[in-house]
């Protein structure tokens, strides 16, 4: 990874310890449900199924290259999806 990148996360990651200091939000929020992994190691995501249903809706942004996550939420769930990205390579 080169110095700017990691100057750039470095950077990210005072900022959000510094909006989650001023909020006073805990440093680490927990949730008590069961956690599936959907879609690729590269695209795929960590979730909680819990509530969700067919009757869901999901709009999910940035997802470049790789819908393997969204594909995952459809053909588990039955659910829709609507997917947007701004970049021309996705389009492909």
């Amino acid at each position: 990874m080169g110095k700017s990148r990691q100057r750039c996360i470095r950077d990210k990651s005072k900022a959000l310890t510094s909006l989650v200091s001023e909020l006073r939000l805990p440093h680490r929020i927990q949730v008590n449900c069961s956690r599936d992994f959907l879609g690729s190691e590269y695209g795929g995501y960590c979730m909680c199924p819990e509530n969700i249903d067919r009757d869901c809706v999901v709009y999910s942004f940035g997802i470049g290259e790789d819908i393997s996550f969204d594909l995952a939420l459809i053909q588990r769930f039955g659910l829709s999806v609507y997917a947007f990205d701004p970049t021309p390579r996705s389009i492909e």
